[in-house]
């Protein structure tokens, strides 16, 4: 057997490769045991390598063996299904007299049309892997398996993306960057390559003679040779192989350098003069005919005069040398031509890496976090917590001794499951398809979630920065933020602050409003963006009520009593200006309407319409959700005391996709979604009174496209709180809240952040109680609350007081306007934000193209050309006049010590972000480069990474934040570079 043997606690991995042929079907492809063999070897290397040598693996490649003991109709049934390999275990031993007891584990190579990709059978030592598709990153993700490695997932709004890590082999083959190998070649290895589109006569020609480029029908000048264009792709034709999928007969014709079909020669039309001349002991070419679509080239044809092949796609263009001296005539495809599909050298069978990431390395055994690691956790546990840590750039386990610096840092108990950091960069192996992370940046900073120990470690990417100086982000599933403070490039090593945030501080209720209408149960309160709707079940009655606020919850009026009745309370949503209601009928089923409304001040409810009653009952009030790509979400719990969730994509109109968890509870859920499209569930306990939260995973379905499908629920957080009632969900600054009613004293609680974190801030209210539960929303940014009171029954909605200061959330606006390229503009703006004035500068610096500033509620737009760069800058205290006086404001007030920026979307590779603040005597400045998500300027990081610490804030003039937003560099290209940018406040250390 081909060995790669190592010292692993003597378990040694023995794997039967096995090449199979199903019993009557031609082949698919023309892979030898041969190439097997050295493909393995190639990933044999690539395990050895990443291990640190700690993968003991044997192997032994067999001959190609058909399965002529077995029936077509065997193979149709089980040939592409995990009982495979018990029937053709026996024909194999039988047939090839071989003895497969010895081995552990086995690769069935299958070359069939229908068999595509890899996968190990559940619970089985043995695997199914495409010839087709039969990649050396292929192979080493599924042998991955062997030692232990789970798949490597991202975090994506609609859920867990199974193989999204792009840094990791365990990546899907389509998602990871993995890179071609040129020394490692599918194609070559069965055809001859350099055979290319001439772009003068629409032949296929051999452009493998640097001086030589034969004779051209369609060239300007008589009897020269044929050219191409560098983007033509440069085919890869078989050749001594016998006909079967393919047509073999084609002849490369010394004269003119065309393949032409060689039986026809007689018939066919050569530009060098005569008919087309193969010599003697040229190759038998053998071209793919009418297969399916793939990566080859289609639309090939023969031509019925000179028989030679072209490319049959705007044939009027073509010049066949079969016309008149003279006189050019287009190609003519032959009544007996095939559509012949061309291989070439794109995606060719030669794909190698990327790396392992920690995560996949500790799953396999060959990373020791004990040996490897540094453990953050005892310094960012007790909140707030601060250390610097240096990492060496993690490239596979490292073969030895514990490295210095480490290779991984983690930390438990702040998230759901443990955080690990790891320093990862292009290099000249593995990695070197890994992409910039800025211009002119190689490196990475990756944070993933996992759990458990080996075998078997999961992994979920979380974040990506890069490692520029300054790059910093915030990672709210673990309330930390990250910033790059130092590089070692000679010693291949980043230092990194890593800061543990203290848990949000919620502010005084205020504002708080008692409305004269009551309610035996709780209601539901919703904000469309520009008005705040409020609806409830009436006291002594089961009428459904709304009321509406067009004066940001200053006053409610425009009430309608419906004739819709419910025992329980309704459920309100926003999706997009329109409101949606739904709520449980008397006869337990459940129903979603449209709000309508009327838009003059004061605004007026007129009812519901397009009223819509599910199949689906249940014994208590239901939830309604949006996301912000138009799906309606309803949750509810059965008569089985089952959560359910089904989805709506055509605003309410039908109802589809339902999903029945296995949580229960004895009330009503709350479903939510959250930051671009997180789901969340919260519900109380079936037969007690726990608080429970967890992430909803979806998923999109092949048929229909685009069709959202639940997949489960995440890790559940029970949490220490306890409710008579159902809890309810909201969003504000990023924060997953949640709020509710206390067990027994009935006091108002609100909590955050939920979700992925291993605790929360939480504040209660205790002047306040109700005997129902508590309903949240966020109206321009402020959190609003709503409750039935406790004895009275009357309405109340009160907000909650922000602890920040708030320089910008652009509700002041609208306006956009547009900058020609190579251009600059600025407006100025009066309203409600720091200094009474904004000033919004763009400077456009792309050489043909407009950038777009617009200002619609709640956010400020950048958008750009494609590949194109642009600055945006905004200031506060600035004037039109430059003798008018600034701020002079105290940015200390309240304990503040740092700016945030909330950017909230970047379509693009990233955004240079500066914050300047003035003061009469100095500039202090700060940077980063960042993605989307909030970004934190401390005051002590300014004017020279915090050697300005105490930097004197109490008198600033001016503030001035800058943005570039950057579209492309060398290796990472996005058409449509754009920002959003959604607040600019002061904060506090208490993360509020």
């Amino acid at each position: 057997m081909q060995a790669y043997r190592a010292s692993f606690g003597g378990n040694v991995r023995k794997l039967a490769i096995l090449p199979i042929i199903g019993p009557s079907k031609p082949r698919a492809t023309h892979l030898t045991r041969d190439f097997i063999n050295r493909t393995t070897i190639k990933v044999a290397a690539y395990l050895d390598d990443q291990s640190g040598s700690r993968a003991t693996f044997e192997f032994l490649v067999f001959d190609w063996f058909r399965l002529t003991g077995m029936t077509d109709e065997q193979w149709a049934t089980v040939g592409h299904s995990f009982g495979l390999f018990d029937l053709a275990r026996p024909l194999i031993t039988q047939g090839l007299g071989v003895d497969l007891t010895p081995f552990t584990h086995f690769a069935l190579v299958i070359d069939d049309p229908d068999a595509r990709s890899a996968a190990w059978a559940p619970g089985k030592p043995y695997l199914h892997l495409s010839a087709i598709d039969m990649t050396p990153a292929l192979f080493a993700h599924e042998l991955g398996h062997m030692f232990g490695a789970n798949h490597s997932r991202l975090d994506q709004p609609l859920g867990l993306n199974e193989y999204g890590d792009p840094f990791c082999i365990m990546g899907a083959e389509g998602g990871k960057w993995s890179f071609d190998d040129p020394s490692f070649s599918f194609r070559k290895e069965f055809g001859e390559p350099d055979w290319r589109f001439c772009v003068q006569c629409f032949a296929l020609y051999f452009d493998g003679n640097p001086t030589q480029k034969g004779t051209c029908p369609g060239a300007a000048i008589a009897g020269t040779g044929h050219a191409t264009e560098s983007s033509a792709f440069n085919h890869v034709l078989r050749h001594g192989i016998p006909s079967g999928p393919e047509e073999s007969g084609w002849r490369l014709c010394g004269k003119c350098f065309m393949l032409f079909f060689g039986s026809d020669a007689g018939q066919s039309r050569c530009p060098a003069g005569g008919g087309h001349d193969a010599g003697t002991g040229g190759r038998n070419y053998a071209l793919p005919r009418d297969i399916p679509p793939g990566p080859e080239q289609s639309e090939w044809r023969k031509c019925q005069n000179c028989r030679s092949l072209f490319y049959s796609r705007d044939a009027e263009r073509s010049r066949c040398p079969a016309g008149p001296a003279g006189s050019p005539t287009p190609h003519v495809t032959a009544a007996s031509s095939f559509n012949y599909a061309l291989p070439h050298d794109i995606n060719d069978h030669n794909a190698s890496g990327p790396g392992m990431i920690a995560s996949t390395l500790l799953g396999c055994g060959w990373l020791n976090l004990g040996q490897h690691g540094v453990d953050l956790g005892p310094a960012l546990r007790s909140r707030p917590g601060e250390i610097h840590v240096q990492l060496r750039r993690l490239r596979g386990a490292p073969p030895g001794d514990t490295p210095q610096p480490p290779n991984v840092a983690f930390a438990d108990g702040l998230a759901n499951e443990r955080v690990l950091i790891e320093y990862r960069a292009r290099d000249a192996e593995w990695d070197r398809a890994i992409p910039d992370s800025a211009p002119g940046e190689p490196g990475w900073v990756l944070v993933h979630l996992t759990s458990g120990s080996p075998p078997h470690v999961t992994s979920t990417l979380i974040a990506r920065l890069s490692a520029k100086l300054s790059s910093t982000t915030f990672i709210p599933e673990a309330f930390l933020s990250l910033r790059v403070v130092d590089r070692d490039d000679a010693a291949g090593s980043i230092t990194l602050r890593v800061r543990s945030e203290t848990w949000p501080v919620f502010g005084a209720m205020t504002e708080k409003t008692t409305l004269a209408e009551a309610s035996d149960v709780s209601p539901s309160v919703v904000s469309n963006g520009e008005r705040i709707f409020l609806a409830w079940k009436g006291s002594n009655n089961l009428n459904l009520n709304l009321l509406v606020s067009g004066d940001n919850g200053v006053t409610y009026g425009g009430k309608h009593t419906s004739r819709e009745t419910s025992e329980f309370s309704p459920t309100l949503a926003a999706l997009f200006h329109t409101v949606f209601i739904a709520w449980t009928g008397e006869d337990s089923r459940l129903n979603i309407a449209e709000v309508e409304f009327s838009n003059p001040q004061p605004p007026q409810i007129i009812g519901l319409k397009r009223k819509v009653t599910l199949a689906e009952k249940s014994p208590f009030r239901p939830s309604l959700t949006s996301d912000l790509n138009g799906a309606l979400y309803l949750a509810w719990t059965g008569e089985d005391n089952k959560l359910n969730i089904i989805i709506s994509l055509d605003r309410g109109a039908t109802w589809s996709g339902k999903f029945t968890f296995r949580e229960t509870s004895d009330g009503g859920p709350a479903i939510f979604s959250h930051a671009g499209g997180r789901l969340f569930l919260a519900w109380k306990g079936s037969d007690n009174a726990n608080l429970n939260v967890a992430r909803v995973h979806q998923q999109l379905a092949s048929e229909p496209p685009q069709t959202k499908i639940i997949a489960g629920l995440g890790k559940k957080a029970t949490l220490p709180e306890t409710s008579d009632y159902a809890p309810d969900l909201a969003s504000q600054d990023d924060l997953l809240l949640m709020g509710w009613t206390g067990e027994g004293d009935e006091e108002l609680n609100l909590a955050g952040p939920m979700g992925d974190t291993s605790g929360f801030g939480k504040r209660v209210y205790a002047s306040e109680s109700s005997e129902a539960g508590l309903a949240l929303t966020t109206h321009n940014r402020k959190l609003l609350l709503s409750w039935r009171g406790s004895g009275n029954e009357h309405l109340n909605v009160a907000s909650v007081a922000r602890l920040n200061r708030v320089v910008d959330d652009f509700t002041t606006g609208p306006f956009d306007f547009d900058i020609g390229s190579v251009a600059s503009a600025r407006k100025f703006q009066q309203g409600s934000m720091l200094g009474a004035m904004r000033m919004v500068r763009v400077s456009n610096l792309s050489p043909a193209q407009t950038a777009r500033v617009k200002l619609a509620i709640d956010q400020l737009n950048l958008v750009l050309g494609p590949k194109h760069i642009a600055n945006l800058a905004v200031g506060y205290g600035l004037r039109e006049d430059p003798l008018a006086p600034g701020l002079g404001i105290n940015l200390h007030e309240g304990g503040a010590d740092r700016i945030r920026v909330m950017i909230s979307h970047v379509a693009g590779i990233g955004v240079y972000l500066y914050a300047h603040i003035f003061t009469p005597h100095r500039t202090h400045y700060s940077s980063a480069f960042v993605g989307a998500g909030p970004t934190e300027f401390r005051f002590a990081d300014f004017a020279g990474q915090g050697a300005m610490a105490g930097v004197d804030f109490t008198n600033v003039t001016h503030i001035l934040i800058t943005f570039q937003v950057v579209g492309s560099w060398p290796g990472a290209t996005v058409n449509s570079p754009s920002m959003t940018l959604d607040a600019i406040e002061i904060r506090g250390p208490a993360g509020a």
